[in-house]
């Protein structure tokens, strides 16, 4: 029953600066009132492309968490 903003934050609470990509085909409606994805959360919205999915990936790993 879990929301994705909600296992984010867990994930960060228990483990602490993780990098997440949240992919969401409701972005407006996931992140609503003004409640944005949080640090270190990559957002892609959906549809995406495999090739748009592997930078956005690469990317993310490629990054330091903060």
């Amino acid at each position: 029953g879990n929301r994705g903003p909600a296992i984010i934050a867990g994930a960060q609470r228990r483990f602490g600066p993780v990098r997440v990509v949240f992919m969401s085909g409701h972005v407006s409606d996931t992140f609503a009132n003004g409640q944005g994805p949080g640090e270190n959360v990559t957002l892609i919205k959906k549809p995406f492309e495999l090739a748009e999915l592997a930078r956005t990936i690469r990317r993310v790993l490629d990054s330091q968490p903060t």
